[in-house]
């Protein structure tokens, strides 16, 4: 006699628990179609054409809950989809009620901020459904899932309380937070990689936006650059709509500090910085790179009291700092296109002269301790960048974009001190 029954076989279904399942599926179909002609009263629990009076629950399903860019992530797998994990446990799934024939199953799902699923919890539900995969947009938080399962809707299993082995028992899942790519660029911090991209024009009102690379959270935007024109001098904030945030050539608009809710109140705005122009020239945008330098040319005093072009500075290098101490260079970084002053001293320290001379590339130092040093000579810096900082007479420090002529600036040898960071007091 073959052991073959509709391509399955019992010597197959003996070695691999797939073909077990075959066997058995073959095995039961035979015996209904057997029923059907032989007119025979063999019953099954899972048989769809039994006339119920009352339609009994399901076999649970498992579940499993995921929470991933704010969102919770669920998959359901029917009973008898479910791969046990040995040949005992697949002997007793054949013998089980577990939904062989494969009748619809509908589902329900609840959450809730407690495993107890009380009112205190802030229970929801959702469904029913018949769908194996549901998502929910619910950022930052954790909540606890439990589910159950009906062949007619009205006679349901058992709830069952999403679980994990690793805690043996119920977990809280959190969803996490959304992804700034997933919502508004406006609801992240924006930042420039390297120097902030904004610049006055010669000493005209235009603002230039040179091409720059913006990060935003895990998004990264290569815009090209442009200008705009305000139309007079002051204080401006600089932005572009660009909805699909696919960067490339945008329009750019200013406005005031007083109208800088024009900017959030389009989620497709982006917003590109701050900038000061004056009818001197040499306005640039807050933030970015730059720092306190000056153009190739400028000398620096060092601990030794020589001069040297702050250009041919190296890593190492020891400058005197403004209280007479050592400061070594720890770093040296190049910024292009930045503008530049030249400032003239008188031999008390007055500022008499502050003058626009053009955009160059400059040298930013980081120091190791008071982060002060001595920049110039004979009262005179031809090249200091609009971010350098210099220090007064009485002790702080301002930018010299921000400097006025007639205010006393510390000098020590004809060199002004100045600090290696934009700082401000």
């Amino acid at each position: 006699m073959s052991d073959s029954l509709d391509g399955s076989s019992v010597s197959g279904a003996l070695q691999n628990p797939e073909e077990m399942r075959r066997w058995m599926r073959s095995v039961n179909r035979n015996l209904l179609l057997h029923r059907n002609v032989l007119d025979a009263d063999l019953r099954f629990a899972d048989d769809p054409s039994a006339r119920l009076t009352v339609q009994a629950p399901p076999p649970p399903v498992e579940f499993n809950v995921v929470g991933v860019d704010g969102q919770f992530q669920i998959t359901i797998t029917l009973p008898q989809d479910v791969q046990p994990a040995s040949v005992t446990l697949f002997q007793q799934s054949i013998l089980a009620n577990n939904n062989q024939l494969g009748t619809p199953i509908i589902h329900q799902l609840q959450s809730a901020t407690t495993v107890l699923f009380d009112a205190a919890g802030g229970v929801v539900t959702y469904g029913p459904f018949s769908e194996l995969t549901q998502t929910y947009q619910l950022p930052n938080q954790t909540l606890f899932w439990r589910i159950r399962s009906s062949f007619d809707g009205s006679n349901w299993n058992t709830w069952q309380i999403y679980s994990s082995a690793t805690f043996c028992g119920p977990i809280g899942v959190y969803s996490g937070v959304l992804r700034n790519s997933a919502n508004s660029i406006n609801q992240a911090a924006t930042t420039a990689s390297g120097n902030n991209p904004l610049s006055q024009s010669g000493t005209t009102t235009v603002i230039n936006v040179a091409t720059s690379i913006w990060k935003c959270g895990d998004q990264t935007i290569n815009d090209n650059g442009g200008s705009v024109n305000p139309g007079s001098y002051g204080t401006w904030l600089v932005y572009a709509n660009d909805s699909q945030r696919a960067g490339g050539t945008v329009t750019f608009f200013a406005v005031n500090a007083a109208n800088q809710a024009t900017i959030t109140a389009d989620n497709g705005n982006v917003y590109f910085g701050q900038i000061t122009t004056s009818s001197g020239g040499g306005g640039t945008g807050l933030g970015g790179g730059g720092g306190t330098c000056c153009r190739a040319g400028v000398p620096y005093r060092m601990l030794d009291g020589a001069d040297r072009d702050c250009s041919l500075l190296r890593v190492g290098d020891v400058l005197l700092g403004a209280d007479g101490g050592a400061e070594v260079i720890q770093s040296i970084e190049l910024h292009p296109g930045r503008p530049c002053f030249r400032l003239e001293f008188d031999s008390n320290g007055k500022l008499t002269k502050k003058q626009y001379i053009g955009d160059f590339t400059v040298y930013a130092i980081q120091l190791d301790r008071s982060h002060t040093f001595l920049a110039g000579n004979s009262g005179v810096i031809d090249g200091a960048c609009s971010t350098h900082t210099v220090q007064y007479a009485g002790g702080g420090f301002v930018s010299v974009f921000e400097m006025v002529p007639g205010e006393v600036f510390a000098l020590t040898g004809g060199a002004a001190g100045s600090h290696n960071y934009r700082k401000v007091q």
